[in-house]
């Protein structure tokens, strides 16, 4: 082999071997919550395709479990891949300094596999250590991502109690008013708040969790958009709680969808009002009920609705183009997208009043 071409091989080495470890690093220990661009690249390139796998498929049953299957492919690929980066880096150092031919066998070479007694040389030596730290850092994601899943999950089964979409959201509210007082539902906004950073920390460190099946009555997603409207309905309505929990709640939870929608390439569609998943519910219903419930505005009907609305624009067609990549619902947007009763969507989208409502301007204070 000439200088040149010896020097070529090196150097390829170096730098595929570089790439690899700091692959490897970058999503072991995932430097201010982000993971290596591989990573984040791979889930949405599987999704994408399971799916499309999936709809040639006779069965739904076949199409859950194809869909199932992302999550774990995205946790053991990578791995894969940086394990196949040593190797071939390591043969091609080899190969360079003349120490294994330089075709495919440089690669049985450096696995120690062309010694029948495998004295056990240099390269074969390090590419097993580093095979070693590889598998070291899969089993310590693959523990990181079990623990964020079971407290995510954990909190979906325990909502998923209460409420199965965001329809229930006034239901939610009154459910935690009835003492007279909001001190119930500012502490459940401070636990949300609490849910809504770790998500936004997990999921931007380890993506696969996206692709990770979710509770089949409410899933995570459905979770956030419920919490999300139950913050902005209080918002809305009871601006003068005091401390306001429900800004930071919003504001996490706004940032969270907006950057997931982000980094994975989903086609979010923002509409004014937004109805995703609530356009059987008008305004008006939601005042009416809770007003018969003793939970008052502090606002005029058109200035709380289009403080509801400012807030939902920015993160419910979010959340609804994740559900579309990430669920397993044949395309189907968050919650009850298409209406049942289309006339009522027809009210809602135009805000045609149905009836009469009760006075609804008693101050909601402590």
């Amino acid at each position: 082999m000439s200088a040149g071409g010896a020097t070529a091989l090196f150097l390829t080495g170096l730098v595929v071997l570089a790439v690899t470890g700091r692959g490897v690093l970058g999503t072991a220990i995932a430097p201010r919550g982000r993971p290596s661009r591989l990573v984040f690249v791979l889930v949405p390139v599987l999704i994408r395709v399971s799916r499309n796998i999936s709809r040639n498929l006779p069965s739904q049953r076949f199409h859950r479990s194809v869909i199932k299957m992302v999550g774990p492919m995205a946790l053991l690929l990578p791995s894969l891949l940086w394990g196949s980066g040593t190797v071939a880096g390591m043969a091609l150092l080899a190969a360079s300094v003349g120490a294994a031919p330089s075709d495919i066998h440089a690669v049985e070479y450096v696995l120690g596999l062309d010694d029948p007694k495998w004295t056990g040389h240099g390269f074969a030596l390090a590419v097993y250590g580093c095979l070693i730290l590889i598998f070291i850092a899969l089993t310590t994601r693959i523990t990181a991502v079990s623990a964020a899943y079971q407290r995510r999950e954990r909190f979906v089964w325990a909502l998923a109690s209460e409420a199965r979409s965001c329809l229930d959201a006034e239901d939610v509210i009154v459910a935690h008013m009835r003492d007279g007082t909001p001190d119930s539902l500012d502490r459940m906004m401070n636990a949300w708040h609490l849910w809504i950073a770790d998500l936004r920390l997990s999921h931007t460190s380890y993506p696969e969790l996206l692709a990770l099946p979710s509770s089949p009555d409410l899933s995570w997603l459905d979770a956030t958009l419920l919490v999300l409207d139950v913050a902005a309905l209080v918002n809305a309505l009871a601006p003068g709680t005091k401390p306001p929990p429900t800004r930071p709640l919003l504001a996490a939870g706004c940032a969270f969808v907006q950057e997931m929608t982000k980094e994975l390439q989903a086609t979010a569609i923002r509409t004014t009002p937004s109805l995703y998943g609530r356009e059987e519910r008008s305004f008006w219903t939601t005042i009416s009920r809770l007003s018969n419930a003793g939970i008052h505005a502090e606002r005029d009907y058109q200035t709380a609705r289009a403080t509801f609305q400012r807030w939902r624009s920015r993160y419910a067609p979010y959340t609804a183009a994740l559900s579309d990549l990430v669920c397993a619902r044949d395309g189907r947007p968050v919650g009850e997208l298409l209406p049942e009763v289309p006339l009522e969507a027809l009210v809602n989208t135009f805000d045609i009043h149905p009836e009469k409502t009760s006075q609804l301007f008693s101050p909601l204070s402590r």
